[in-house]
């Protein structure tokens, strides 16, 4: 991160530039997440759960990178009429798949910095153009965001 150079000492590296640009950049998840109702009347905090957002943000666009060097992944080969690319998100999906009551939903949205796993995939896929390429996502679809409001942090 920012705060330790490349040899893992505490130090600030980064240009004051740098620091402003990743603010403006990290805004834009901030508040997409900041607008989710994760209960009735409850809404997430953009601002608790940014840090572990911009993870989850990066490391999908890191592992599906990685993944499009794979022979699958460059041939975009479809298993059981499923291409690839969808099969690598769902599999994402299915990661963060899970079935929790109320109560538990409104303790993990106060004391846990991660997104509840339903806004892991929900709230992370649609600023990933891969995932809008894969799924031919379009205006209109439930998971669309226009381009121009999608984070693009790294």
């Amino acid at each position: 991160g920012s705060r330790y150079d490349k040899d893992g000492n505490l130090s600030n590296w980064w240009t004051e530039s740098d620091g402003k640009q990743f603010a403006e950049r990290t805004k834009v998840l901030e508040e997409y997440f900041n607008h989710i109702e994760v209960a009735p009347g409850v809404m997430a905090n953009g601002a608790f759960t940014l840090g572990e957002n911009i993870a989850d943000n990066g490391g999908l666009q890191v592992s599906y990178n990685a993944f499009k060097k794979t022979v699958q992944g460059k041939n975009n080969i479809a298993v059981d009429g499923v291409p690839a690319d969808q099969r690598f998100f769902i599999a994402y999906a299915h990661v963060w798949a899970n079935n929790i009551r109320e109560q538990e939903i409104l303790r993990r949205t106060a004391e846990d910095p991660h997104s509840l796993g339903r806004w892991r995939v929900n709230g992370t896929l649609p600023h990933v153009d891969a995932f809008v390429q894969a799924f031919g996502i379009q205006e209109g679809d439930a998971m669309y965001l226009p381009q121009a409001e999608r984070a693009s942090i790294w």
